[in-house]
């Protein structure tokens, strides 16, 4: 019976309850979400689903209703915690001056439906009339059941962060995110997410156990929109569904628990283990030139090569000795000297790779300045012409628009300009499609050098942390 109560709440999490966290003792419970506008929404549903009343009885409720005032405001709430675009802002006076236009829109068809035409003329207004009715209902009814959801949910929120006992509560905010909670003086947990970004979106937990990051798994998240990516490590990763909420604090808690009732089990289950994955993937990284990036449910690989293969393994595998200095104290719990030598081993083998790489990023960065230099002053040259150009756009903008021959707001008008423009100058177009590519390239250029100086400052830094590791040892 307390199973099936359990999986019932779990089923409810961020529709009807959020689960949180409770600190003295640590315990997870659940705080129902309280519903606002009951009654409002479900005089509207009735109304919207009703095939008697029309569109201008509805617009009658929502001016009576201004209640539904206080939804007004800008909404990061996920319907689904994978969707995409979930961002959104309600306006209940925007509302009804949309059901406004919709009403006028209907009686222009009526108007021409009741005008000289055709019975079957007739017939598809009339139909269409109909049709725009039940479209225009139900999405009225959807629009404020998510907004009033989305109300509620917040209210919610603002109900446990005023409660001193609610350590950690679920939502489904998109966004980026990652409050870090302290459970004890020595344990933390970090709750890493990435809602309502399509394929991009994600869902984490990180475990912090005296100034250790227990974070064994790394996935690459890729940003297709903006083309980047990074490399996030967690303890423990989470399907995007609300229910998972429960396993990602039911995670923290249980690890927290055993910290502090059993250290020794602790630091063999979460210190060692972690130990032992580190340094088998400091080894992989050293000899692959792949790797997995973690892209929604799919996993895409990753190839590298030349400076930025040498930057990734830099970043990763010197980065490791700052973990020693954390994990040497628990030598004395649980046995990790092994793994200590196995990430020493591999920093002073990749030591002279390093430095063998710098003097040839040195060279990259200058064949690259030289090539710009070579380019620039035909670059230059171009963008002067370009401009004289653009001068003769404007002057001939100026004079269509006092002839009252050019609308920029219209579409078809701006096409017409240009193929006057064209005609005047009908060299115009072969100029423009060489620029471009002059210019693009020089760009490129341009963005090329920066990031191989950053990834020469990087390389240097992995080179000197190293250095500065066996020299203190």
């Amino acid at each position: 019976m307390q199973q099936n109560k359990e999986n019932e709440q779990i089923q409810e999490i961020n529709e009807n309850k959020l689960i949180v966290l409770k600190k003295n003792p640590l315990a997870i419970d659940y705080i129902d979400i309280k519903k606002y506008f009951i009654n409002e929404l479900l005089i509207l549903e009735q109304l919207c689903s009703a095939p008697e009343p029309n569109l201008d009885e509805l617009l009658e409720f929502l001016k009576k209703t201004d209640s539904f005032k206080a939804l007004n405001g800008n909404y990061r709430y996920c319907k689904s915690l994978q969707a995409t675009y979930v961002e959104f802002t309600t306006s209940y006076e925007g509302s009804c001056q949309d059901l406004m236009v919709e009403i006028h829109n209907n009686n222009q068809l009526l108007k021409s439906a009741n005008s000289d035409v055709t019975i079957e003329k007739k017939e598809e207004y009339l139909v269409a009339i109909e049709k725009n009715i039940k479209v225009s209902k139900e999405s009225l009814y959807n629009k404020y059941k998510l907004w009033t959801d989305a109300y509620s949910i917040r209210k919610a929120y603002e109900t446990c962060k005023l409660d001193e006992n609610i350590i950690i509560h679920s939502h489904r905010t998109s966004g980026w995110s990652n409050p870090v909670y302290q459970l004890t003086p020595n344990f933390s947990v970090e709750v890493l997410t990435n809602f309502g970004y399509g394929g991009s979106s994600y869902f984490y937990t990180k475990l912090k156990y005296k100034n250790i990051d227990i974070t064994p798994f790394s996935d690459w998240i890729k940003y297709r929109i903006v083309q980047a990516s990074e490399l996030l490590r967690y303890s423990k990763k989470h399907p995007l569904s609300n229910q998972y909420w429960f396993e990602a604090i039911e995670f923290s808690k249980e690890a927290c628990n055993l910290s502090l009732s059993d250290e020794r089990k602790f630091v063999e289950k979460y210190i060692v283990e972690e130990c032992e994955i580190m340094a088998s993937g400091l080894e992989e990284f050293f000899i692959k030139k792949s790797f997995n990036l973690y892209e929604g449910d799919k996993n895409i690989e990753l190839g590298l090569d030349g400076h930025a293969l040498i930057d990734f393994r830099g970043e990763k595998i010197t980065g490791a000795l700052d973990f020693i200095s954390k994990i040497i104290e628990f030598d004395k719990v649980a046995s990790i000297q092994t793994f200590i030598e196995r990430i020493e081993k591999i920093n002073k083998k990749l030591e002279p790779i390093l430095e063998a790489e710098v003097p040839k990023v040195k060279m990259t960065i200058e064949e690259l300045n030289q090539e710009k230099d070579e380019l620039e002053p035909k670059r230059n040259e171009m963008v002067n012409e370009f401009n004289i150009y653009q001068k003769k756009m404007d002057k001939l903008k100026i004079q269509k628009k006092i002839d009252g021959e050019f609308d920029p707001s219209s579409n078809e008008s701006r096409k017409e300009f240009f193929n006057i423009f064209k005609e005047k100058h009908p060299n115009y177009e072969r100029f423009m499609h060489k620029y471009n590519q002059v210019n693009r390239y020089f760009i490129e250029l341009e963005s090329k050098i920066i990031i191989n100086i950053q990834i020469l400052e990087k390389i240097e830094s992995y080179k000197q942390r190293v250095q500065e590791y066996f020299r203190e040892k």
